[in-house]
């Protein structure tokens, strides 16, 4: 398997991923990406957070092949409860958050496709909390993916203006005080793949709006410092311009990995 050097690596970092979009291809369609699910770590994950650590650890490290700085805000590592590794992302509602430094979706395209998925232990219900949200302004391709206050997995993407936004809903709910598997994808076509515990479901998007503050780019909180996440969250993913899930699935046990 060949080696990718540094170099190489930050020719996809996501500000040039247009510019270098066929040879990002070109390298997957060579078999230089691969790993555990649905592709593992490889050049279209901007974010990956295995929420490994010591117990009430403040270090959170990105494993994506291009990483990002993470900034903890009242966020620990917690041993006693986690899906996959040796920890998970302990938070505690408002004013716990983590801060990413830098966007994990390109923005400009409203359908550009989008896929977050992830393990999450909500300690609280009916509740709305957010489990990440990416907003500059309210950009075309901008996103927040969080759970509603009945219950259900929303995701909703910026067209250009607040007032002007695409939303999709899940029929089913998410359990308190137990683990699942969430996916929130966005199709080129303008629909949705909403997925709990692996059971995906196809969404056509309604019209709404929104204000979820801007400028930032955060997992556990908006950029309104509300809708604070309650509960652990484990094995974070975001992948820019991919859609990982086309059909039911197991959910992931082990870590995802980059060969």
């Amino acid at each position: 398997m060949p080696t990718l050097d540094k170099k190489a690596l930050n020719l996809y970092s996501l500000d040039n991923y247009a510019l270098n979009k066929s040879r990002v291809d070109a390298f997957v369609l060579n078999g230089l990406t691969s790993g555990g699910g649905n592709g593992g770590i490889d050049l279209y994950t901007t974010l990956m957070l295995h929420m490994d650590g010591d117990n009430d650890g403040t270090v959170f490290a990105d494993s994506a092949l291009s990483p990002k700085i993470i900034t903890p805000t009242s966020v620990l590592t917690k041993t006693a409860q986690k899906k996959i590794g040796t920890a998970a992302g302990y938070f505690s509602g408002a004013g716990s958050f983590l801060t990413i430094g830098g966007d994990v979706a390109q923005t400009g395209d409203v359908n550009r496709p989008l896929t977050i998925d992830t393990w999450i232990y909500p300690t609280a219900a009916n509740s709305a909390m957010t489990i990440v949200l990416q907003n500059n302004n309210n950009r075309a391709g901008d996103f927040i993916l969080l759970i509603g206050s009945t219950n259900k997995i929303a995701l909703y993407r910026w067209t250009g203006t607040s007032t002007n936004i695409k939303a999709a809903f899940s029929s089913s709910s998410i359990a308190a005080n137990q683990w699942t598997h969430i996916v929130g994808e966005w199709l080129a076509d303008g629909s949705c793949k909403l997925g709990i515990g692996g059971i995906l479901e196809t969404i056509t998007p309604s019209d709404s709006s929104a204000s979820a503050g801007g400028n930032v780019v955060r997992i556990g909180e908006n950029g309104n410092a509300t809708q604070g996440f309650q509960g652990y969250i484990d094995e974070f993913r975001a992948s820019d311009n991919i859609v990982r899930y086309s059909a039911n699935f197991t959910p992931p046990t082990e870590a995802y990995s980059a060969a």
